[in-house]
């Protein structure tokens, strides 16, 4: 049985666990940043997937008007490639649209090939600086030169007309 809920303090240490086992499988080594993840879950929207009883995969994303930025996506080495991270995105995506939200911002290291074709096989679209100037998205600049700038437009003024 799956299931995605809100994520609590107590989940913090599974989801660092998650993060670490995520990023080893990718060579970086494991970071004790426990804090940033408490920190994460009181400031963020963020939550869990759980899949028969176990913690599989961790999504925040930080809300800022009509804009939110996806701070973090993880799913543990073994459960990857088995469509979690996409449930877990499109959950999200479906969140967001509750919202104010039209949006989603995200930074992607450009090394991470098998990252950068799954953001942008749900739909994401890399952007240059222009582009995020032009949008007022300011906040996520400047774009560093090993990373790329991403987003998704969910939700727009036609998107959100009444039919007639």
């Amino acid at each position: 049985m799956k299931q995605i809920r809100k994520a609590k303090i107590a989940d913090s240490r599974e989801i660092l666990n998650i993060y670490n086992d995520a990023i080893q499988a990718l060579g970086y080594p494991s970071q004790d940043i426990l804090n940033s993840f408490e920190q994460m879950i009181e400031t963020e929207s963020s939550f869990v997937l759980i899949e028969n009883d176990e913690m599989k995969a961790f999504v925040s994303i930080k809300q800022n008007k009509n804009t939110a930025f996806l701070s973090a996506i993880y799913v543990k080495a073994k459960s990857q490639r088995q469509g979690l991270g996409q449930e877990l995105l499109s959950f999200i995506e479906k969140e967001m649209q509750k919202t104010s939200v039209e949006s989603i911002v995200l930074k992607a290291l450009k090394q991470e090939k098998q990252a950068i074709n799954f953001y942008k096989k749900t739909g994401y679209k890399i952007i240059n600086e222009t582009y995020a100037k032009e949008k007022a998205l300011t906040d996520y600049l400047p774009i560093k030169a090993y990373e790329y700038l991403m987003i998704k437009i969910i939700k727009n003024y036609y998107t959100v007309l009444p039919s007639l």
